[in-house]
């Protein structure tokens, strides 16, 4: 079967397409209208270290003596919020939006990334995160006794009061949901059409001959 059998396929069963159509666009006007509304933060802390850090006599910070330094402690500071203990701590204290938390590939950011249903417990978790991600900078950086003139600390940038409202996640849904409806509204067509041309083949063919005069 070609594009041209298949136009002729769906001309024919316009009203079998037309029906398909209707309850396809209701169906994903209901997915988009009532489908749950998900909100957004981020974050981005910048590792930074005193004015004068580099200068002084000893001791000196570990981390200073490593390759890009202030990355490696960027890296090790982000593996905290990822481990499952970590994770259940937040849940166990109220704050239940998702999260994801990562490191620049190139510089000493740490990302941080909210979302969820409720827009303020998403602000929340994310005011959360940032602070238990401030004391675990301390806390490693305690560790290795690390001087006062040399210890990094955060900038914050790109912090909003509010969440944003994620549309995305609404428009995917209705777009499935068309795609999947138009291609059951063309199957039904089809296997329509193909029921339905059978007896009149089959008819055609039991037709006996007239013999010629």
């Amino acid at each position: 079967m070609d594009l041209a059998d298949g136009i002729r396929v769906v001309l024919r069963r316009w009203l079998i397409v037309l029906i398909g159509l209707a309850l396809t666009l209701g169906a994903a006007y209901l997915v988009y209208t009532r489908s749950p509304q998900s909100y957004q933060t981020s974050a981005r802390l910048l590792l930074l270290l005193p004015p004068g850090a580099q200068g002084g006599e000893l001791p000196n910070s570990p981390f200073l003596y490593l390759p890009n330094g202030l990355n490696v402690l960027a890296g090790h500071v982000a593996i905290a919020p990822n481990t499952q203990a970590f994770r259940r701590a937040m849940v166990e204290d109220g704050y239940t939006a998702g999260y994801q938390v990562g490191v620049d590939p190139g510089d000493p950011i740490i990302t941080v990334t909210v979302s969820g249903g409720d827009p303020d417990g998403v602000i929340e978790t994310r005011d959360a995160l940032i602070e238990r991600l401030t004391d675990e900078l301390d806390r490693v950086q305690d560790e290795e006794s690390v001087p006062d003139r040399q210890r990094a600390h955060f900038r914050t940038a790109g912090l909003n009061d509010a969440a944003a409202p994620m549309g995305g996640n609404k428009l995917q849904g209705a777009a499935a949901t068309v795609a999947i409806g138009g291609l059951l509204t063309l199957l039904v067509a089809f296997l329509v059409d193909r029921r339905r041309l059978r007896p009149a083949a089959r008819a055609g063919k039991a037709e006996p001959r007239v013999p010629a005069d």
